[in-house]
């Protein structure tokens, strides 16, 4: 029995409306015409109702509530852009939802997985209070109803939407999870995001280096496999130190250690340098709109600012509504920051934030582009 829930607008046709909400004759329709009642009891109802909130919030991934009586409460997030359900908690509901997920009951839905571990929340308290100064991220997560701490391996985008989360928050929590090697890096998501997270992880394609060598890849390989048996390290920090250390290496390792240590590093690195930087900030400035960027650019992120007067005049709105939509812009460039595209300038803020640091890109970057950096490191440290 399946769960046929609207979940994506659908185009319109001359002389048809689309009929968000309905079911198709031969896909669970009496489960797809419970979700017009408020009686959300059953699991399939409330998964149903979970996914029509969450397909309305287009664009973004986002977080709701799902709510079934006697079962209790569970917490659900689309990763967007593809349609996947990332389950949190242990309540009878969460366990009922996964199952539905996972045995196909929405149809064109898929459960979100998560690192196979399973670190009790706990394990962060102390962490996160250490990252943050503070108890409240932890509070916030155990009211929000997470159980361990390889629910939070979701993109950080996810991390950001959290209610009451933010930017400093979605830092501290990445970097405890780093710490304990549980990222959302780690996690096979459907072939449907792929794309996309593809394009995060290499920071975009539009800073692409040559491709690494296979040679290079191979030399790895065979260096750590050495390592660990010959010499029983345990981490590539040791099979640095054993490069070094031991003059007599096999003859085939010693040619693996120079191919590595000879190789060029904007070959994997690519090239993050100069004018690519540049057009990476642009990149960044470009995920708000027009009147969001006159803004930012006349004012948030300009060395001689405009007037909220100014601006009000040049855009016919109240000084309020300027200051309304300033704040929204530096939101969403700190919702599109976290991106893994944008790792470089992220990279560069942290420099800059650094007493005596170089300037930033080359002579004749743009004047706004250190002070946007100086705000980014701001928002991103921990």
């Amino acid at each position: 029995m399946t769960l046929d829930a609207h979940t994506e607008p659908e185009p319109k046709h001359s002389g048809q409306e689309a009929q968000p909400g309905t079911a198709s004759d031969d896909q669970g329709g009496r489960l797809a015409d419970s979700l017009h009642r408020d009686d959300r009891d059953t699991p399939e109802q409330a998964l149903g109702s979970a996914i029509n909130r969450l397909s309305s919030a287009s664009g973004k991934s986002s977080w709701t509530q799902a709510d079934s009586g006697l079962l209790g409460r569970a917490l659900l997030c689309r990763i967007h852009p593809g349609r996947s359900l990332h389950v949190v908690g242990e309540s009878p509901l969460a366990d009922e939802l996964r199952k539905l997920l996972e045995a196909g009951e929405a149809p064109g839905w898929t459960l979100y997985p998560v690192p196979g571990s399973r670190t009790p929340l706990r394990v962060l308290a102390e962490p996160l209070r250490q990252a943050s100064g503070s108890v409240r991220i932890h509070n916030l997560l155990t009211r929000e109803g997470f159980v361990y701490a390889e629910e939070l391996a979701v993109p950080g985008e996810c991390l950001l939407g959290l209610p009451n989360g933010g930017p400093k928050f979605a830092a501290a929590v990445r970097q405890v999870l780093g710490d304990l090697g549980i990222t959302s890096e780690s996690v096979v998501t459907p072939a449907s995001e792929g794309s996309h997270r593809e394009e995060d992880l290499r920071w975009g394609m539009m800073l692409p280096g040559p491709p690494v060598s296979r040679d290079f890849i191979d030399a790895l390989l065979t260096l750590a496999c050495w390592a660990a048996a010959e010499r029983a390290a345990g981490s590539f920090d040791d099979v640095i130190q054993l490069a070094y250390e031991f003059k007599d290496l096999p003859a085939d390792i010693a040619m693996c250690w120079d191919r590595v240590r000879q190789h060029p590093l904007l070959s994997p690195a690519g090239t993050i340098l100069g004018a690519d930087l540049e057009r990476l900030a642009q990149k960044l400035l470009d995920e708000v709109d027009e009147r969001r960027r006159l803004i930012l650019l006349s004012h948030t992120f300009a060395p001689e600012p405009c007037t909220y007067d100014s601006l009000a005049a040049q855009l016919g709105v109240s000084c309020e509504r300027v200051r309304q939509l300033e704040e929204s812009a530096r939101l969403m460039l700190a919702l599109a920051a976290v991106a893994g595209r944008y790792a470089p300038l992220r990279w560069r803020a942290a420099t800059l934030s650094r007493a005596g640091s170089a300037p930033a890109g080359q002579p004749g970057a743009p004047v706004w582009m250190r002070v946007m950096l100086t705000w980014l490191a701001t928002i991103t440290s921990g």
